[in-house]
């Protein structure tokens, strides 16, 4: 009987200790260096819709060029999922007292490639005769570089005497800049044979804006990870992260408590 009467009193004092916050870490002010890869797999993010957007207008002027708009239906483009890029980055993170919650501040300097097809199909009909079937293709990639900023709050969900996890979320700003290279093709069958046209689009992003008000200098999205740390002493920790902003960012690096 009393080792049954013992259960809730041990039971009480692991759940205190794992739950429990080191004095030392919850009064520290952090600071973390690390290097992310980045993929817009698996979630559908805004910096694919912006690039689509892009695309989709670049695409047009190239083959305007060759065709006049009205025989040309809206452009179906899609992205290549093995979208790839890296990102390095430094946080700050104050403490909210003795409490699990910190808050935290966030500057990346990113470079981003992502790979792209587009395509575009009509045909063109007089009087029910059909003059020619036109079959477009491009295939290019955009190149996104340039600083972030994020502002972020973080709750330390688990805390153990060397390793410890939480969570974080926040909003993610994305200035940007980069370049956008095309190559397209263009085939047109008609009943007096086929004709086939190329082209090659190489533009910076700056030069597209310039042009058209609807491609934006920034983007902005909330974001939201997941952090697990390993201290190896009361200063230097080391850490992976996985976060979802413009894309997921899987990442990695060691931080330093003061």
């Amino acid at each position: 009987m009393r080792r049954l009467d013992r259960c809730p009193a041990i039971a009480a004092i692991l759940a205190a200790a794992l739950f429990a916050v080191p004095a030392t870490a919850a009064a520290a002010v952090e600071i973390r260096l690390g290097f992310a890869g980045w993929t817009l797999e698996p979630l559908r993010s805004t910096i694919e819709k912006k690039c689509e957007d892009v695309i989709e207008k670049e695409f047009f002027k190239i083959l305007n060029s060759v065709l006049p708009a009205w025989v040309l239906t809206p452009v179906e483009t899609s992205i290549d999922s093995t979208s790839s890029g890296r990102s390095f980055y430094a946080e700050v993170w104050l403490p909210l007292g003795p409490s699990r919650f910190s808050l935290g501040v966030r500057g990346d300097v990113f470079d981003f490639n992502i790979p792209f097809t587009a395509s575009a199909r009509e045909t063109v009909q007089f009087l029910g005769w059909i003059l020619a079937d036109l079959t477009a293709q491009g295939v290019g990639t955009v190149h996104l570089k340039g600083v972030g900023l994020s502002l972020l709050g973080r709750w330390k969900v688990l805390a153990l005497r060397r390793f410890d996890l939480a969570l974080r979320a926040g909003v993610c700003a994305l200035p940007f800049r980069g370049s956008i290279v095309t190559d397209e093709a263009l085939l047109a069958e008609t009943p007096l044979g086929d004709v086939q046209l190329s082209g090659r689009l190489d533009e910076t992003i700056a030069e597209i804006r310039a042009e058209s008000d609807d491609v934006p200098s920034w983007l902005f999205a909330p974001a939201a990870g997941l952090d697990l740390g390993y201290r190896i002493d009361s200063r230097l920790s080391v850490f992976a992260a996985v976060s979802v902003s413009h894309g997921t960012f899987y990442s990695a690096g060691f931080s330093l408590a003061f």
